[in-house]
């Protein structure tokens, strides 16, 4: 069974907008896009970079370190 943390509310994350927070020991970054909120983690896959410095364009985030792009909505590297 998965088991749920409260990390931020909902209002902590405007539309538009990356926040990086921390769930059980792991980092997570949150994206909101057309009002969902989505959660990766908070890791560029080339390297150990926080995602959350990253840039958000529509659904692209883009890791500010290398250039890295990621889809939030299925955390596919693009």
């Amino acid at each position: 069974m998965a088991e749920w943390h409260r990390v931020a509310a909902t209002a902590d994350l405007s539309e538009g907008a990356l926040l990086g927070v921390e769930a059980a020991g792991e980092r997570i970054v949150l994206a909101r896009v057309d009002g969902a909120i989505y959660a990766l983690r908070d890791r560029c896959s080339h390297a150990d970079f926080p995602l959350h410095d990253g840039e958000l364009e529509g659904t692209t985030l883009e890791c500010v370190h290398h250039g890295a792009q990621f889809d939030v909505c299925t955390g596919k590297a693009k």
